[in-house]
């Protein structure tokens, strides 16, 4: 039997994100009832510093000289944040008037891309450490 590792793309290998997993929550009995998912995105306070500090990498080169050609003056960082944060591919609960901390903002906006879908069972499809098992 031979083990490998599955890794996908994935925020944690993109800024080494710690990953806590997700909670799926389902009544038991109830199979056809949607699940209620948590994904953890910010348990680790670290995971929220590093969104914070993204954001505000993007603020700089926004608000920079080369890119002040390509922005409309009336469009300020403010009312920018508050665009995305009422996009309509964001399912989020919406907070129309984003003016706390840029955390607050992270909190609200990040999502998956991905959308999750079945499970495998520990021992028969991946070992403890989540390595694929193929035979």
């Amino acid at each position: 039997m031979v083990l490998y590792r599955f890794e996908a793309i994935s925020e944690r290998r993109i800024h080494n994100r710690k990953n806590y997993g997700s909670d799926f929550n389902r009544p038991f009995g109830a199979p056809n009832d949607n699940p209620s998912v948590t994904f953890n995105y910010f348990k680790d306070p670290q995971d929220l510093q590093r969104c914070v500090q993204g954001i505000q990498t993007i603020l700089k080169i926004v608000e920079s000289k080369p890119f002040s050609k390509f922005k409309y003056d009336f469009m300020t960082w403010p009312i920018l944040l508050n665009m995305t944060a009422s996009g309509q591919i964001n399912l989020l609960p919406k907070r129309y008037n984003i003016s706390s901390p840029l955390d607050d903002y992270c909190k609200n906006t990040v999502m998956t891309i991905w959308h999750y879908h079945g499970g495998c069972q520990v021992g028969r499809v991946v070992s403890p450490p989540l390595l694929v098992k193929v035979s």
